[in-house]
């Protein structure tokens, strides 16, 4: 026989949960996965002025053999680069490798990344990574992030983290934040180099002095955790604050989190709802749990609970095992839904499926 709770027990439970929501630790720094860790960049262009073209110019036509005489490898690389603008890819390829073959670090970057993309080449990580190396090799910051990337990936070459490691404090030294970020993460993981959570804060600042939204966050949760510098929750914020503008998702969830519990920030339900919901937009599961979570108590929203039982559903449907048990508690007691008891076994049973422990009690009345 099915047991059906009243609905204002289950609505006191909802609200205390609410509170429960946990803070994104440590163990869990981790990037979107729009742009995840040790991926390959496009280098960018060179800063081609007027005055530089000009010259060029002048050089040319100052010399009298110039149609016998070799193109640099400057021109060269400048008629791959106007070849990529018009994605005439293969011919951009075919200028950038003539250009790299002199020496030129920016065609050797260059050439390297259209054999990891495959763009104008055969897809050769092996290539990629050759000429990788000839441009890290001349201190080409571009050149040295991506071989670091390579050996994280063990794309071209065997998967080597102390080697990547090694290039990314190359790129990182010459200010690169995005190698300063992966080498912050190397440290917290402990991956080519010892963990050590100073270091990875230490990385992780100079990451986010520049705007980096993934070390923002990295940087926020050390301060949250305490690992690496003195636990403080208003540091943790501001740095949470900065990459939540961004859009991080996972910022904006932990920000909400924050506001809704007044830690590191003046209590403020309306701005708590307002960053989950920026992040439930982004398809973000736990910031959809947490909206469905704060709907059904009216905090910080009217309180709705149909509006409750949708962001509930979509952060199930994505596998999320606290929205899944909190959706079944709405389909036990018809709250925001029909009443249907089969409905509320499935979802109840999905999130003790996961060792959701109030799911795996809960299917106690179920069954």
């Amino acid at each position: 026989m099915i047991k059906i709770k009243k609905k204002h027990s289950i609505i006191g439970m909802l609200a205390a949960l609410l509170v429960m929501l946990p803070i994104v630790g440590t163990s869990q720094i981790i990037v979107r996965d729009k742009k995840p860790l040790f991926t390959i960049t496009q280098p960018p262009k060179k800063n081609k002025t007027k005055a530089s073209k000009s010259s060029n110019s002048k050089k040319r036509q100052g010399t009298s053999n110039s149609s016998k005489k070799a193109i640099s490898a400057e021109d060269l690389y400048d008629k791959g680069e106007d070849c990529l603008d018009k994605q005439e890819y293969v011919e951009a390829a075919k200028w950038f490798r003539q250009s790299a073959e002199q020496g030129d670090v920016n065609g050797q970057g260059v050439l390297g990344w259209m054999y990891s993309q495959g763009l104008g080449v055969q897809q050769d990580y092996g290539e990629a990574v050759k000429w990788f190396r000839k441009a890290a090799e001349q201190g080409n910051v571009v050149g040295q992030k991506n071989l670091g990337s390579s050996y994280a990936s063990g794309n071209g070459v065997p998967q080597d983290y102390v080697e990547s490691a090694k290039w990314f404090r190359k790129a990182a030294e010459q200010g690169d934040a995005l190698s300063q970020m992966n080498l912050g993460y190397m440290y917290t993981r402990g991956l080519g180099v010892p963990q050590d959570y100073a270091e990875s804060a230490k990385w992780f600042r100079k990451a986010a002095e520049q705007g980096n939204d993934f070390a923002q966050n990295n940087l926020g949760i050390m301060y949250f955790e305490g690992k690496g510098v003195q636990q403080d929750y208003s540091e943790a914020a501001k740095w949470f604050q900065k990459a939540a503008e961004q859009g991080d998702a996972n910022a904006q969830t932990t920000l909400a989190n924050m506001y809704y519990k007044g830690q590191g920030v003046q209590q403020n339900y309306s701005e708590a709802a307002k960053w989950s919901r920026k992040a439930a937009d982004q398809g973000y599961p736990m910031a959809q749990t947490h909206l469905g979570l704060m709907y059904s108590e009216g905090t910080g929203v009217p309180q709705d609970y149909v509006e409750a039982a949708k962001w509930f559903r979509k952060a199930a449907q994505l596998g999320d095992a606290t929205g899944q048990y909190f959706l079944g508690l709405m389909y036990e007691a018809g709250i925001g839904v029909p009443q249907d008891n089969a409905e509320a076994a499935k979802w109840i049973r999905k999130a003790a499926e996961q060792g959701h422990k109030e799911a795996i009690e809960e299917l106690k009345y179920l069954e």
